[in-house]
Order: structure tokens, then sequence, then C-alpha cells
């Protein structure tokens, strides 16, 4: 009797233990996973979980009835006891099976979702890598951190970009992704720097505001610049008015100008060679060395700016312009439309207007509205863009090297 007080209980519990295990493992859920299943997007299952705990709370349940039926009624009737305890683990595997029979984990997809996305160099040639299943794969949550070097686009084995897409050449990451629906954006990551997604929205959109106001400014400027009747222009630097042919006026403050303009160690240090120079070439016609090294100086300042700035494209439409003359502007949308569709993402928010007002606000161009004499507004190079181009020839750069 003794024997039995002590291991009746023992097999009992035994028994509904073994019945939740194996529950357990027919739901696919070991002791490791009950509380580190996660979704594809590295999110818990919480619906998972919760199940978990439901079912363990009624195998308790019923492991406390089962063993108030043993302790009460095994002495008399043991057989129905049996019967009574084994209908019990049954119906506990019964609840498991309706907990998990035909369920499927809940995998509440990212909000940030990769449209499109590719490795490659900056210049034509080499390999593109298609890279997008790579960064979707390696969204956590809702966010993407991935630092930009050809051996970083690896996820679960699979490297998605297995060469160096242009050896010794500039590479970046171009990706167009949506975030909780809103979209596309186009994001533009060099090698060697990080990429974050989404972006910092306050950060862009203070970003896009400056973008505007500075057009705002830029226009009456343009403007002015676009009608042949401009007899003057008004600059915050000495204005290169002679390049229009016209008369040269200049409302430069130098006073102004000095006390607001960044002052450099290395200032003073060409300061002093420039003096140094002056005396060596020219110690009789120091005044002329200066008036020469400003004037050669800040021709080739503007120049060398509009190279860094200006696109492939209008270089080529001022390459037509140089080769015809006065022709109408619609004659140049052909060089915008063939730059727009090769680089959709680069003019997609960069208008033909846009395009011609760049080439005004650099005084490449000279703009004629349609009147009596034109029957639609015409353009031609003006005496910078003409001294631009030569200025091109003489320094040898090719405008084939140029992107967009």
């Amino acid at each position: 009797m003794a024997d039995t007080s002590v291991w009746g209980p023992i097999q009992g519990i035994t028994g509904i233990g073994c019945l939740l295990l194996g529950a357990l493992v027919w739901a696919g859920i070991t002791p490791s996973t009950i509380f580190r299943r996660t979704s594809a997007n590295g999110m818990p299952l919480k619906t998972e979980r919760k199940s978990v705990w439901v079912g363990m709370l009624i195998t308790f349940a019923l492991a406390l009835f089962a063993g108030s039926v043993y302790v009460g009624d095994y002495a008399t009737h043991p057989k129905f006891t049996w019967c009574v305890i084994g209908g019990l683990g049954v119906l506990d595997l019964a609840f498991w099976c309706i907990l998990f029979k035909g369920r499927q984990a809940v995998v509440v997809p990212p909000k940030l979702r990769i449209v499109s996305a590719n490795y490659r160099a900056y210049v034509d040639g080499g390999r593109t890598f298609d890279v997008r299943e790579c960064l979707q794969e390696m969204i956590k949550g809702d966010t993407l951190a991935l630092d930009i070097e050809n051996h970083n686009f690896q996820v679960n084995g699979k490297n998605y970009a297995q060469k160096d897409p242009f050896e010794y050449k500039a590479k970046r990451l171009r990706v167009q992704y949506e975030f909780d629906g809103k979209g596309p954006y186009l994001v533009e990551r060099p090698e060697h720097k990080r990429i974050v997604l989404p972006e910092d929205t306050f950060l862009t959109d203070q970003i896009e505001e400056f973008r505007r106001e500075r057009e705002l400014e830029k226009k009456p400027v343009e403007e002015g610049l676009s009608t042949p009747q401009s007899s003057t222009i008004t600059l915050g630097i000495p204005a290169l008015s002679s390049l229009l042919g016209q008369n040269s006026t200049t409302s430069f403050d130098p006073k102004k100008y000095f006390a607001q303009a960044y002052y450099s160690p290395i200032t003073a240090e060409i300061e002093s060679t420039i003096k140094v120079l002056a005396n060596q070439y020219y110690p009789n016609e120091r005044e002329a060395f200066y008036e020469r090294l400003i004037g050669v100086g800040t021709v080739a300042f503007h120049h060398e700016l509009t190279w860094t700035l200006i696109y492939r494209s209008q270089l080529a439409a001022m390459e037509e312009l140089g080769a015809r003359g006065l022709i109408p502007v619609t004659e140049l949308q052909k060089h915008y439309d063939e730059a727009a569709k090769k680089y959709p993402y680069r003019y997609q928010k960069y208008s033909l207007e846009n395009w011609l007002r760049f080439m005004s606000s650099r005084i490449l161009i000279a703009r004629y509205p349609s009147d009596a004499k034109y029957p639609s507004e015409m353009v031609e190079l003006s005496w910078n863009g003409k001294d631009f181009l030569k200025y091109l020839a003489h320094t040898g750069y090719i405008i084939n090297v140029k992107e967009y």
C-alpha cells in the first residue's frame, strides 16, 4: 500500500509530463525555441508564445485534477482511476492540438521594403550586382544598416557581390525603398560609407526646404540673365560682365567681403608667397602682376566651378550651340530627354526648365523670349559660354568623362 501511495502519483504525473512533451515536440516547439522563435524579420512571435502559456496552464490544471482523482479513488476503484487519468491525458493532448493544429506563425512584414538595389561603379563598364534580395534579408525590425564594402553583401550563406564590380574605380550603392506604404525613395551612397534606412525624414525635409529656398533666391537672377535686354550683372564678387560684351558694373564691397570671408592660416601663407613672387619677377610692375593674377585666377575659378557642377547633357547642348549659333530652345530638349531616359533617378526631380536655368545662372547661354521677331523662345551661347568651351579645350578636359 505504501508503494502504491508513493509511486502511483509519480507515474501519473510522469504520464502527464510525457503527454506534454509529446505535444510540444509535435507542435515543433523545443525548450530552446519557446522564448526565442522569431519571424523572418527578426521579431518575436508573440501569438505563439501566448499559445504555449495557455497550453501549460491547461496541462497544469488537468494534472492537479488527475492527482486529486488518484488520491481519492485509486484505493477503491483503481481501474476507473487509471481510465480517468488516461482520459485527462487525451483531453490535454486535444487542447494542444486545438492550440497549434493548422496554425502558422503570424509574421508581421517589416515596414521597410526594398524596391530595387544595385551595386556598381560610378563610371560605365564593369559589373552591376542586383542586391535587392540581400538588403531585404538584412532588415532587422523595420531598419537596415549596412557598411558598404565589397565583402558585406552576404546573407544566409549567399554572396550577392562575388567580385569587385570594377577594380580601382569608385563604387556606389543605389537603393529605392518604401517605408510604411510611402515612397518610393531613392538613396545613393558611395563605397566605404554606411547606409541607414529609412533615412531621417526631418533631415531630408530640411535639405529639400533648403533647396527650394535656393531656387527661389536664384530665380530673380536667372530671369534677369535670360533676356538680352539686361545691361548689367550684379554679383557678390567682381562681375565678369566683359565676357558678355557689356560695360563693367561692379557692386563689390571689398571691406564687407573681407569682413565676412573665411580667413585661414593658409591664406596668410599664400599672400606672403605672392609678395615674394611679385618682388622676384615683377619688381617694377607689382600692381600689374597682382591684377593679372587676380584676373586669371577669378576666371579660372568660375570655369572650374562650372566644370564641377555641369552635366554631360548640358555640355552636349553647349557644343551644339557653338556649332549652330542661335536656335530654338526646343531643339536642345533632345539632350535633356536622352539623359533623363538614361539616368531617371537623377532627372526625376530635375525639370527641363531647371536644366536650362543652370546654364543661365552660370552665364553660359543667353535666352531670348518669343516676340514678333522670334516666333518661339531662342537660345545661343553667351560670351562666357564660348569662353568656357575654350577653357575646356585649353585645359584638356574631356566632355565624355562627365556623368549625366
